[in-house]
């Protein structure tokens, strides 16, 4: 006889910091721009505020619950 096994999903979730993450890719860009190649740079800061706004209704979200 076959014996069903139910599988628990363990997720870890990891939170960064912001600022961490912020002066991490920064100073990644920072080569490109001595270069003189500000696209990656223009890019980033385009999209980076989207994303702190996701993370903090995301966090605002939980808050409630």
């Amino acid at each position: 006889m076959t014996e069903l096994q139910e599988e628990e999903n363990k997720t870890l979730e990891i939170v960064y910091d912001h600022q961490l993450v912020d002066d991490i890719v920064c100073k990644g860009l920072a080569g490109q721009e001595a270069s003189g190649d500000y696209t990656l740079y223009k890019e980033y800061h385009d999209k980076r505020d989207t994303i702190y706004e996701m993370e903090e209704e995301r966090s605002q979200k939980s808050e409630v619950r």
